[in-house]
């Protein structure tokens, strides 16, 4: 009798452990996309301060003045890109997110050739900055 008890005991335990451990595994993969989401929106912080600190619109006299920054601004626009791949269609949920991110990822080089100035761009990242998509 006292082996059946144990034996029912036993398997609780292993059916217990088993459920903490799925639990485990839900949890770490929440917090890697928690993780994903949190270094995009960042990427697109950075981004947007360093644009802000740029000029309206690059001009051949701007583009050697502004050399180092520019290098920072690709900088940051592909740790961006990274995070976006990185992130393996978690922003799909978001359409207001992917509608900016493609708008900014489309239109850099435009900035960078000084063919458009700043600002459309920073509207979009400062749109990405205000969705809740992060912690909801």
């Amino acid at each position: 009798m006292w082996a059946t008890i144990w034996a029912g005991v036993s398997a609780l335990a292993s059916v217990l452990t088993l459920a903490a451990a799925v639990w485990a595994l839900l949890r770490w993969r929440k917090q890697d996309e928690l993780k994903a989401k949190l270094e995009f929106k960042q990427g697109i912080a950075r981004l947007g301060y360093c644009l802000s600190r740029m000029p309206d619109k690059i001009t051949l006299p701007e583009r050697e003045k502004s050399k180092e920054r520019l290098a920072e601004l690709k900088d940051h626009m592909s740790q961006c890109t990274y995070s976006w791949l990185a992130s393996e269609g978690l922003m799909e949920k978001y359409p207001d997110v992917v509608k900016n991110w493609e708008y900014i990822n489309e239109n850099i080089n435009q900035y960078y050739w000084g063919r458009m100035d700043r600002d459309s761009i920073g509207e979009s990242c400062a749109a990405i900055l205000l969705q809740k998509f992060v912690f909801k």
